[in-house]
């Protein structure tokens, strides 16, 4: 893992949209430079369409995003442990909430490793869908 730092600042009021998911891909892909994973939430996009344009990247790259959820009511450090317990050494993306949006984390062995914030916060909770998000990048 090479930790990658967001492009653009979370600023919807301004036009710009976060690129923390583009960040975190790159980092866990070690794509360099980061600039060549595109920015999947540019347009601020329902969350399908830009989901779907990270399976479209990820298929030019012999992968596909295998998700799964954790209840918004475990805790993070819950959804930590258990990561670590049953995929150790696993790097993976962490769909969460941070002091001001959904955010994007890579985790690793029971601890948040990577955050691509250029504001260095903490996770406060699960996403605004009331789960927590585990991605990792399998072969197809």
């Amino acid at each position: 893992m090479i930790p990658v730092s967001c492009r653009v600042k979370h600023d919807p009021e301004n036009g710009t949209y976060g690129d923390c998911l583009r960040a975190v891909v790159a980092s866990i892909l070690e794509i360099e430079p980061p600039e060549n994973v595109p920015h999947f939430f540019h347009d601020n996009p329902g969350g399908d369409e830009g989901h779907e344009r990270l399976r479209e990247f990820l298929k030019t790259q012999g992968l596909v995003p295998f998700m799964t959820y954790f209840s918004g009511d475990d805790s993070l450090e819950n959804v930590l442990q258990t990561q670590q317990s049953i995929n150790p050494d696993v790097h993976f993306a962490l769909f969460c909430q941070s002091e001001t949006a959904d955010h994007v984390v890579v985790c690793c062995n029971g601890k948040v490793v990577h955050n691509p914030s250029w504001v260095q916060g903490s996770v406060t909770g699960p996403n605004s869908n009331g789960y927590w998000g585990v991605m990792v990048f399998a072969k197809c």
